[in-house]
């Protein structure tokens, strides 16, 4: 094949690309709410969901991989490619995916494309635990040419302020980690088409699909505590901890002529863990079990190893309870069960999820006993390495 192999010469121009971004910056910025944080043009943008709390928000397309994929029949790889793409940028300021919209477009829409590809989407974002709300799908005769489609996607994620990762804190010295990518994802593919052409390829080597890289980043929080996001740290008073965090829903307790109840076992090891995340996870259980506990019922706060050595953190109350049915919609973010309690006091749904978010980070899991009229238990496990054990 003749002539230059770049991807100026493949129609691309990453010049014209940055000054877009350049032009551009002056109108973005004038809508800018008090609410924005950090600076326009990283992988994902920051708006301030509270004090505590960051949502990061950022919108990609599978691009012209689309044009080989449809070729090889690999549509679904690419759907895959949409939602790691996206789930991935939101990743770079430390987020934790929620949930993703997607939007697919053609000169002609055709059923099993676009289910190919959300299929894929959907296998991705349930290995992330990352929702798709919904999306569009528009069939635009005149703007693309006959067979041709297109991908795109907006993920939104949540991140603590303190966890947020944006360069802020790096210094020389540094270790920096790179993880393997599958392949070439989803970016460079009009030089690739150029270099292809209308021949056979292998589409094995050149379509796998973006590597999710979600798992080796939790994995990273938990086992290096040199990574700015989570600073692990042993701390023995985990009364204290506890009592810290009874304080803060004591009010809404008495309020509401409720028992607040300890039973932490004597003589804990030492608890090897980030203690801000610890205490999010009490006082978020807290909150939802004196939130949804009648008048004049108990709320109890439990401490204790199990017999393989695991630190177990337990909400018990008297409460309403929850259905079976509903214990999907409960475990999922920005969703609540409805009932006269939720509709009195409102919330943003995240309780229960962050909670899971803050044990997994840890290595931990969480898992709840609920019938209706009676009550509910949440109890949270942190594995055996979390409890610094005497020799």
């Amino acid at each position: 094949m003749g002539g230059e192999r770049t991807y100026e010469a493949a129609g691309v121009s990453l010049s014209t690309a940055e000054a877009i971004v350049e032009r551009l910056r002056a109108a973005v910025a004038s809508t800018a709410t008090p609410q924005v944080a950090g600076a326009f043009g990283g992988f994902a943008g920051l708006y301030a969901l509270d004090e505590r709390r960051l949502l990061a928000a950022s919108t990609d397309s599978v691009g012209s991989k689309l044009v080989l994929a449809r070729r090889a029949g690999r549509l679904r790889w690419c759907g895959a490619d949409l939602a790691a793409h996206c789930i991935n940028d939101v990743l770079t300021t430390g987020a934790e995916p929620l949930f993703l919209l997607d939007y697919v477009a053609a000169n002609r829409i055709e059923l099993e494309q676009v289910a190919d590809l959300v299929e894929g989407a959907a296998e991705v974002c349930r290995a992330a635990g990352c929702a798709i709300l919904g999306g569009e799908t528009a069939e635009l005769p005149g703007i693309y040419r006959d067979e041709e489609i297109d991908f795109c996607g907006t993920c939104v994620g949540v991140v603590e302020r303190d966890a947020l990762i944006d360069g802020s804190r790096v210094e020389a010295g540094d270790l920096v980690l790179g993880f393997p990518s599958a392949g070439i994802h989803a970016n460079g593919f009009s030089l690739v088409r150029t270099l292809v052409g209308e021949g056979d390829f292998d589409a094995d080597l050149l379509l796998p699909p973006t590597r999710l890289y979600l798992d080796d980043v939790r994995a990273l929080r938990v086992r290096a505590p040199t990574v700015d996001v989570i600073l692990m740290t042993a701390y023995d008073d985990m009364p204290t901890v506890v009592a810290a965090c009874l304080t803060l829903v004591k009010e809404r307790a008495q309020e509401g002529r409720l028992t607040l109840r300890t039973e932490l076992t004597a003589g804990l090891p030492p608890l090897r863990a980030d203690e801000r995340a610890v205490k999010q996870i009490l006082i978020n259980l807290l909150s939802n079990a004196v939130k949804f506990t009648p008048a004049g019922g108990e709320v109890t706060v439990r401490a204790r190893l199990d017999d393989a050595g695991n630190f177990l953190l337990s909400v018990a109350d008297t409460g309403i309870g929850i259905a079976a049915k509903d214990m999907a919609k409960a475990m999922a973010a920005f969703s609540q069960v409805d009932n006269s309690l939720t509709r009195k006091f409102a919330g943003t749904g995240l309780g229960l999820p962050l909670v899971r978010l803050l044990a997994g980070l840890h290595g931990g899991d969480i898992s709840f006993e609920s019938k209706v009229g009676v009550g509910t238990t949440v109890t949270v496990r942190l594995p055996q390495s979390r409890a610094v054990l005497a020799a």
